[in-house]
């Protein structure tokens, strides 16, 4: 009898557990809301912003070459084409730390012989590789702070005989406060169609579960590379126009709001 009455005692100890954390359950479920975003009900809104400006740098590489049949005698040739640049652009107005050797390359150049096939016998290789000299190149990076000064300075460096222009692009230089506007004018739409959406569904907002952004930094408007010989040293091109145009600067929000 005794062992009857535990066994019982325990059996609806169990019960009365099993009951009271059941109603702990249903009561989280129907009543308030859960601090795990995934369990709350939201909902999602998006917006965009983007702010147009005009660039304020512009930058662009070039290289001066020299050949020699001593690697010494071309790169006298190659600094001396390289000085004449640099000194262009520093008379100019261009400060010295905005111009930067990217690379600088010695490499050997070849000439072949080609050798006949004789009348009986099998032919030899078809040819004979050896140095013929030495090309020395010198690449430069530039940064232009005043982007209308464009078109007059490529026209002088290409004038000086150097062996190619290229990568002329344009950027803006601090453009963190056109990050901002943007971002500002996409939040703002995205809360006026969050505020729109809970009123159409009949519901309140309630506090922001979570927010992310994505957008592109000043895209650089890119011109197609520039091929210049040393045969254009003789005279000073025509000053290109070159256009600037504008960059596009963009944010795009997702805000998910509680609803209530």
């Amino acid at each position: 009898m005794i062992e009857d009455h535990l066994r019982s005692k325990k059996f609806w100890g169990i019960v009365i557990v099993v009951i009271i954390l059941a109603i702990i359950f249903c009561h989280g479920h129907d009543y308030g809301y859960r601090s795990d975003a995934n369990n709350l009900h939201a909902i999602n809104v998006v917006g965009h912003g983007e702010v147009f400006a005009s660039p304020d740098i512009a930058t662009f590489s070039f290289s001066a070459l020299g050949q020699a049949a001593a690697v010494p005698e071309a790169q006298n040739k190659m600094t001396t084409v390289a000085n004449m640049a640099i000194d262009f652009l520093k008379k100019n107005g261009i400060n010295q730390k905005d111009i930067q050797t990217t690379d600088y390359n010695v490499n050997p150049t070849y000439k072949y012989t080609n050798v006949a096939c004789p009348q009986f016998g099998p032919c030899p290789p078809s040819g004979n590789q050896t140095i013929s000299g030495y090309e020395v190149t010198e690449t430069l990076s530039v940064k232009l702070r005043d982007p209308s000064k464009s078109g007059a300075i490529l026209s002088g460096v290409g004038s000086l005989g150097v062996s190619n222009i290229s990568s002329l692009s344009f950027t803006i230089d601090n453009p963190d406060a056109l990050k901002e506007q943007a971002r500002q004018m996409a939040i703002q739409k995205a809360q006026a169609e969050g505020k729109q959406l809970a009123k159409d569904l009949g519901v309140h907002l309630g506090r922001v579960i979570s927010f992310t952004e994505s957008g592109n930094s000043p895209s650089p408007i890119m011109y197609a590379k520039t091929a210049l010989s040393s045969a254009d040293s003789a005279s000073v091109a025509p000053t290109p126009d070159i256009q600037t145009g504008q960059n596009k600067i963009t944010s795009d929000v997702t805000i998910t709001y509680e609803i209530r």
